[in-house]
């Protein structure tokens, strides 16, 4: 422990840490912050930049969160919709109830309806 310190009379009463032990005090606090990736995951850019236009080749939860963020930023589409219900027919196997749900709740506030998946 003594070897990780230097004496503070011959550093004008300053102490020295090895590297390892140093804390940086410039530390970019938003970056550690665990709900910005959520965030910016969320963002309109995000989503128009992800596979929002190619419900074809999503699997279940990445369908439901596009499905859902669509219709709540008011990017929805009828046509589009039609894609997503028909992506929704075909993974209803793999999707889990909550899934679903939050899939026919997005389609009913954009007010479309898609009888094939009901």
């Amino acid at each position: 422990l003594a070897s990780n310190f230097l004496n503070g009379s011959d550093m004008g009463g300053r102490r020295w840490i090895k590297d390892k032990a140093r804390i940086s005090i410039t530390q970019d606090f938003e970056r550690q912050k665990p709900y910005r990736k959520e965030e910016e995951d969320a963002a309109v850019q995000r989503l128009m930049q992800a596979q929002m236009y190619t419900p074809e080749a999503l699997k279940a939860e990445a369908l439901t969160v596009n499905c859902h963020r669509m219709v709540q930023y008011g990017l929805a589409v009828p046509d589009l919709l039609d894609r997503y219900a028909e992506r929704a027919c075909e993974l209803a196997g793999s999707l889990n109830p909550q899934q679903f749900s939050t899939i026919l709740s997005a389609f009913a506030r954009a007010h479309h309806r898609h009888d094939k998946m009901l």
